[in-house]
């Protein structure tokens, strides 16, 4: 939900304008008040689309149509002018996330909940059925999860807008995921088709996963028609009901009123799980749309920056050890389904009517296509003329160009060998006699590389013009953690008291961990990235009640300066819990894979500029865009476990992570949109992409070196 932009009107056909709730390719969608003070939606129709031949009066004549739909489980038409300068719709306003995000936040719906929304959109369909309406785009994304129970919306301009969607959007027949058989072989959308959407919708619900997948684009629509839907982990009483819902062909399928008695009758109302994720997801949404309605104490903290608690409570920064402390230092939180107010601000604006290919998220984010998933082969895989155990500690240069590994035992050197070619090993003395390797960093020069001992010692070794010898080496107490930008002058290291930074032990600036309070911990340092250029630093720290990850500009001098980001155990185990995608070998999604560690990060990097962060904490994989107040977990793999590596593609545009167990997972970073999977071997695959951003390259623990073209992922 945003503020009204310089270019947004303050009126509409005597509604007052509150805040733009989205936009999108047909229009944009605004809060507004009427003059009774009720609460509605309403929808603009871009001026240029309102210019296509006939698209008036189809406007006028769905519009017509939707005001005769009522029911409990539709939002109502209130109000619409087709013959405005700019046409515009008033629907009713619900505050409340959509199935989509219910379902993704809080993972799939069971028992009373999921039999009582079953029955309920069944009756609303038939309700837009039996006032003439076909909807043509059922999905989890047109579901409102109100207070009293789901409601379907975008039915009032449906057809109106199908020959401007065909035009404008190629995509005149619905979301690819949820479509009848007979639209995704091309032909028109009718009733029956809409009961085979709302059979998609339900197992969606059910299982977290559309009952035919959601990519790639091809395998989708042939699954659709030629394949039957596995319903095996929807609930047994459902089952039989939603593959009559799932015929193939129209004629067997029931009617949705019909549906409405198979799936146990229309109850007056569903109520949400007291507590649960759907009941907390309504509530967050309702306040943030007071907020913004009715402009408070706590919706100017909101805009000013200031940390504002859960409960509503303000939280105070500045304090610390420093007169300093609370200078560059906000605290931000990681986007769930749970009760923070950050995740308030997304929820209402999700939960309003949308508008065509309006986004369900923020409106302030920027719009992005909706991109396959590709399962991608290697171009390239070489076994290594190398011998090495599993076991041995592992680093890859940022643009993949070097890989290096060290023994775990003591007085062992540090191999090299350059990518993709690694024609030859190189052996370098790793000048350490008394403890064995912890951390391993290279740049992509083999002859620069810095290491972490088990002792908290560290060695960082530079040789200049390919020369063996060791030019430079420190020997410091007390590191955890270390990072090299690409040419390797910028050193980055962690130490076990909480301070990190490009200093082993001189001169330079120390950054500090702090807790919300702004009070400095002592704790260990478990990881550090730096950027390919040297000038940004990241770095993680369990804190012991949350994990805090820092990014701070090198070129700062103080050290409390930067941005943190606070994660909580609950929010990392809410966000592993969620259900995955396919994997790489056709495995359908499950249920996510939860780790029993309360371990810290366990890998981080850093994009260009520090504008995003991309982190892991046991299972799960976060993007934090550090201009924004909250991560995202970012959706992975059926049997993906614990995460060891991750990297930044040089333009920050694609995101990428490995570990021991599962796929290889990238993804569109500012969307968090998974855009390929990869299948490895068991075993640790430290990743990196390559300078210009076209590959992304590993060295697997079976000694392959391989490279995955992403170049035409996007």
């Amino acid at each position: 939900m945003d503020r009204l932009g310089e270019d947004d009107p303050r009126e509409i056909g005597g509604y007052r304008l509150l805040g733009r709730l989205g936009a999108g390719g047909m229009g944009r969608v605004y809060l507004a008040r009427t003059p009774g003070h009720r609460r509605v939606a309403l929808k603009v129709v871009h001026p240029h689309l309102a210019g296509e031949e006939g698209f008036r009066s189809r406007f006028a004549r769905e519009a017509q149509a939707a005001r005769l739909v009522s029911g409990a489980f539709t939002a109502s038409v209130l109000d619409a002018d087709p013959e405005a300068e700019v046409p515009w719709l008033a629907t009713e306003y619900l505050p409340g996330p959509t199935l989509r995000q219910a379902v993704t936040a809080g993972g799939p719906l069971r028992g009373k909940e999921l039999r009582g929304l079953a029955a309920a959109l069944a009756e609303a369909l038939a309700g837009i059925h039996e006032a003439g309406l076909v909807h043509r785009d059922l999905k989890p994304g047109n579901v409102v999860l109100a207070a009293d129970g789901p409601r379907v919306i975008d039915f009032g301009i449906a057809k109106a807008l199908d020959t401007v969607e065909a035009t404008h959007t190629a995509r005149g027949f619905g979301t690819l995921a949820y479509v009848s058989p007979e639209q995704a072989m091309g032909g028109s959308a009718t009733a029956p088709s809409d009961v085979f959407s709302l059979g998609s919708v339900l197992v969606f619900a059910a299982t977290g996963e559309p009952p035919f997948g959601t990519a790639p684009q091809a395998a989708v629509i042939h699954r659709i028609v030629d394949r039957e839907p596995d319903l095996g982990r929807v609930e047994e009483g459902l089952r039989e009901p939603l593959a009559a819902l799932l015929a193939k062909d129209p004629a067997q399928r029931p009617t949705a009123r019909a549906s409405v008695r198979s799936l146990g009758g229309a109850p007056e109302l569903v109520r949400w799980e007291q507590g649960g994720p759907v009941e907390r997801m309504v509530a967050d949404s309702e306040r943030e749309t007071g907020l913004l309605a009715e402009p408070s104490q706590e919706r100017s903290a909101l805009d000013t920056g200031v940390g504002v608690s859960g409960d509503g409570a303000s939280a105070d920064r500045s304090a610390g050890e420093e007169g300093s402390a609370g200078r560059g230092r906000r605290r931000r939180t990681v986007l769930l389904g749970g009760g923070a107010l950050a995740v308030a601000a997304s929820v209402a604006v999700a939960a309003t009517v949308t508008l065509g290919d309006a986004p369900e998220s923020d409106a302030t984010e920027p719009e992005y296509p909706e991109f396959t998933l590709s399962v991608l082969e290697p171009v390239e895989a070489n076994p290594l003329d190398v011998a090495f155990e599993e076991e041995v500690v592992r680093g890859i240069s940022l643009s993949g160009e070097v890989f290096a590994w060290v023994p775990p035992e003591e007085m062992e050197p540090v191999h090299f060998v350059s990518l993709p070619s690694a024609l030859q090993v190189h052996t370098f003395g790793n000048n350490r006699s008394r403890e064995t390797p912890r951390r391993l960093a290279v740049a992509d020069s083999p002859w620069y590389w810095g290491t972490v001992y088990e002792d908290g010692s560290s060695l960082v070794n530079r040789s200049a013009d390919n020369d063996p010898a060791l030019s430079s080496g420190i020997d410091d107490e007390g590191y955890t953690a270390v990072a090299l930008d690409s040419g390797g002058h910028r050193p980055v290291v962690g130490t076990g008291d909480g301070t990190f930074g490009p200093s082993f032990g001189g001169d330079g600036p120390q950054y500090v961990h702090r807790n919300p309070n702004g009070l400095r911990v002592p704790t260990e340092v478990d990881a550090v990235a730096v950027d390919r250029e040297g000038e940004y630093v990241a770095s993680a720290a369990d804190l012991g009640d949350d994990n805090n990850i820092r990014v701070v500009s090198l070129e700062e001098d103080d050290p409390s300066a930067g941005q943190n980001l606070y994660v909580s155990p609950e929010q990392v185990r809410e966000a592993e819990a969620l259900p995955t995608g396919e994997g790489p070998d056709g495995t359908p999604g499950g249920s996510g894979r939860v780790s029993d560690t309360d371990e810290g990060v366990t890998a981080v990097a850093v994009g260009p500029d520090g504008g995003a962060v991309v982190f892991a904490i046991g299972t799960a994989v976060f993007r934090w865009n550090t201009g924004d107040d909250t991560a995202e977990p970012l959706p992975r793999a059926t049997g993906d476990g614990a995460v060891d590596s991750v990297a930044i593609s040089p333009d920050g545009t694609l995101a990428a992570a490995s570990g021991p167990e599962g796929a290889v997972n990238v993804w569109h970073a500012p969307s968090g949109q998974r855009v390929a999977t990869m299948a490895k071997p068991e075993g640790p695959a430290p990743l990196a992409f390559t300078e210009d951003g076209g590959a992304l390259r590993t060295v697997d623990a079976e000694n392959v070196f391989t490279e995955w073209d992403v170049s035409d992922l996007l």
